[in-house]
């Protein structure tokens, strides 16, 4: 499940197979003095590299969730987009629970717990995978809805007008100021750090203010400046652009579709 670095075998049950094949294994008992095998093909960890595209490209994909993403289903899965036509897969680098999928070297991730539950060991030997069969490689990140983040570290939560603690309207520290400087640090650190272990994309979620109507008037570190919540938004994509340019990943985002009908501060 883990990925497994210096072999071709993706997953533990793989290597279980390839072992047991390679010494005439019939059961499941190694002997006292009996010589093993391991199919070792590296004698490194395999590093992967970004494939750079257009900012056209035509993405043709699915989209595979952190729980999805260390079991059999994924191969399945991506053999059946294969056929299809399909050459983009979108994976999850940090979700909605703000828990990232793989062990990360940035400060804050480690001690928040961030990266506490792993479930991809070695990330890039995925991504090396996924490029092996042609695919585009596309991480998401939610960005400003992050439960955990809010929650070891609520001075950077965003407070509801009336309220005395950070919260939503079910009552749990979920969102986060997109203003603060932790906030779009902590993001950064982590989008540099998966463009650096050869993913093509960085796909930015939750890129917003919460719509909530509690939060229609939250009290922002912006606010006490003035400055709009579209033009924060804006600033901080032209700060990921810069920060995110020299890997040549491309740069994506998703647009809540109730943007459309809402605040004319936040369609702007």
């Amino acid at each position: 499940r883990q990925y497994l670095p210096l072999t071709d075998a993706i997953t533990i049950g793989e290597l279980v197979r390839e072992i047991r094949q390679l010494n005439g294994i019939r059961d499941s008992l190694i002997h006292p003095r009996q010589p093993l095998l391991i199919p070792l093909s590296q004698s490194t960890p395999v590093k992967a590299t970004t494939v750079p595209k257009q900012p056209d490209f035509e993405a043709r994909g699915i989209y595979i969730n952190r729980f999805s993403m260390a079991c059999q289903k994924m191969t399945r899965l991506l053999d059946r987009l294969i056929v299809s036509g399909g050459n983009t897969v979108i994976l999850d680098g940090k979700d909605m629970s703000g828990r990232l999928s793989y062990p990360s070297r940035v400060a804050l991730a480690n001690e928040i717990g961030a990266d506490a539950s792993p479930v991809i060991n070695d990330p890039a030997k995925l991504f090396h995978y996924l490029h092996q069969k042609g695919l585009h490689v596309s991480v998401r990140l939610v960005l400003f809805y992050d439960p955990l983040l809010a929650a070891k570290k609520p001075e950077v939560a965003l407070q509801a007008i009336g309220t005395e603690n950070q919260q939503t309207e079910i009552g749990k520290l979920e969102w986060v100021d997109p203003h603060q400087e932790v906030v779009q640090e902590y993001n950064l650190d982590i989008a540099k750090e998966l463009a650096e272990m050869g993913v093509d994309e960085i796909q930015f979620d939750y890129i917003r203010f919460p719509t909530e109507k509690i939060f229609q008037n939250a009290n922002c570190s912006l606010d006490e400046q003035g400055i709009p919540r579209y033009e924060i938004i804006a600033d901080f994509l032209a700060r990921a652009r810069k920060a995110l340019a020299p890997y040549k990943v491309l740069l994506s985002v998703d647009v809540f579709g109730i943007v459309a009908w809402g605040r004319l501060e936040d369609i702007r």
